[in-house]
């Protein structure tokens, strides 16, 4: 049996794979000042974040960013769409 086929969802969130997205994340350049946080979801991550735009949370409050999935073998990334709301 191959690694691969013994991975589900089931497995997700883990420490590992939290960490390696947050490791991603501080080297990102977009993130110089606010600091993003990976939140444990169903099957993966959120993506949670400050937010500095006044244009998104008038208030500045955090903010959903992302939401990174774990399905059917593959990783699944979906941003956040502040105007539309989804």
């Amino acid at each position: 049996m191959a690694a691969s086929q013994g991975l589900t969802a089931a497995g997700h969130p883990n420490d590992v794979d939290r960490k390696r997205i947050e490791r991603a994340l501080q080297a990102r350049q977009r993130y110089l000042y606010v600091r993003p946080s990976v939140v444990p979801a169903q099957g993966g991550y959120r993506i949670e974040s400050p937010c500095c735009s006044r244009n998104v949370d008038r208030e500045g409050g955090v903010i959903d960013v992302a939401l990174i999935q774990f399905s059917q073998g593959y990783w699944r990334l979906y941003r956040k769409d502040h105007a539309q709301g989804t």
